[in-house]
């Protein structure tokens, strides 16, 4: 299983893209990445590609199908995974190729502290070295980093689940106290900023022949996300077991499509404090939830917080001249 990536051409949406793979039976999905239109197709364990020919599928040659999609699409075509690294080239791709900004998709990251938190707030932003929101729901506390973060997850605070959500792709990160204890002594420090499971939903996957018979069920094996394990870990037995997640439940969240209901599920599947669906989706700020505290990592961040938050001098001298009280005029007597 890997990605071709379609780079240089012209006008590469998914549709083309999925005609020119469907014209060659070539099983696979399509999907937008990061501002690319990206193919993820299943190759044999001797490193062919798997196509369709009839009722059945087969395995044929890669480099062949890849210099006949570069041809069609005037682009590069990169395929790759694992130890292999294979390039279709388009004549006159770099000559056609439009100059585009890169895609700014800045992700909602969210970190949910299921180990002990008390009193570490107020060291999170030196730990995690950004300033960040902070909020107590249902036994865990939700962290949220505002810009630029590290991630650096003692044992006591673990498990530590990470949501991570851009227009296109979906990523969840587990760190673990049993995955923690897996590494050895001397890499305990530089272990607490490594997941011990990652899940990764890239893009929204679409299937490229029809949805029946064997290549359906190889392009929905396609579709499942993508389950990393650090290689210090024999198996993620220990980790699910830290999680209260069974196997079943975890193949079941992968099978899942990256849609709008996934951050549900995976709030569900982990036993995330509800509230985390809507601040993966955008729906609620966190700032605003109940008890929320931002944390600002330097004193001159917190006062320009402070300056920023606070009702603006013109909006206050407006309510003044409207004879309305304020929220810091109401422990006083008399009008404002």
């Amino acid at each position: 299983m890997l990605d071709i990536a379609p780079s240089g051409g012209a006008d590469l949406n998914l549709e083309r893209v999925s005609a020119a793979l469907r014209k060659r039976g070539v099983a696979a999905v399509v999907g937008e990445e990061d501002g690319t239109v990206t193919a993820r197709v299943a190759l044999t364990t001797g490193g062919d590609l798997v196509v369709e020919s009839g009722d059945s599928l087969t395995a044929t040659a890669p480099q062949p199908v890849l210099d006949a999609l570069a041809r069609d699409w005037s682009a590069d075509v990169l395929l790759e995974a694992g130890d292999l690294f294979l390039v279709g080239r388009g004549r006159g791709a770099a000559d056609e190729a439009p100059v585009t900004a890169p895609v700014q998709d800045h992700p909602v990251r969210v970190h949910v502290v299921r180990g002990d938190h008390a009193g570490s707030r107020a060291a999170l932003p030196q730990q995690l070295e950004a300033s960040v929101t902070v909020v107590e729901a249902e036994g865990a506390l939700i962290v949220m980093p505002h810009g630029h973060s590290r991630d650096a997850w003692p044992p006591a605070q673990r498990p530590v689940v990470t949501i991570s959500r851009t227009r296109t792709s979906v990523v969840v990160e587990v760190f673990s106290a049993a995955g923690l204890a897996a590494f050895p002594d001397a890499e305990r420090m530089r272990g607490r900023g490594i997941p011990d499971l990652t899940l990764s939903w890239p893009a929204r996957w679409f299937p490229v022949l029809p949805e029946v018979g064997t290549a359906g069920e190889v392009q929905r094996m396609l579709c499942q996300a993508a389950l990393e394990r650090i290689p210090e870990l024999p198996d993620e037995g220990p980790v699910l077991e830290e999680l209260r997640l069974t196997r079943p439940e975890l193949d079941r969240l992968r099978s899942l499509q990256n849609d709008g209901a996934l951050a549900g599920h995976i709030v569900r599947t982990f036993h995330l404090p509800g509230v985390v669906d809507d601040i993966v989706l955008r729906r609620v700020d966190v700032d605003a939830l109940p008890g929320a505290r931002r944390i600002e990592r330097t004193e001159w961040g917190r006062r320009a917080w402070e300056l920023t938050a606070r009702p603006s001098l013109w909006s206050r001298l407006f309510r003044r001249g409207g004879n309305d009280e304020g929220p810091g005029d109401r422990g006083r007597a008399g009008p404002s």
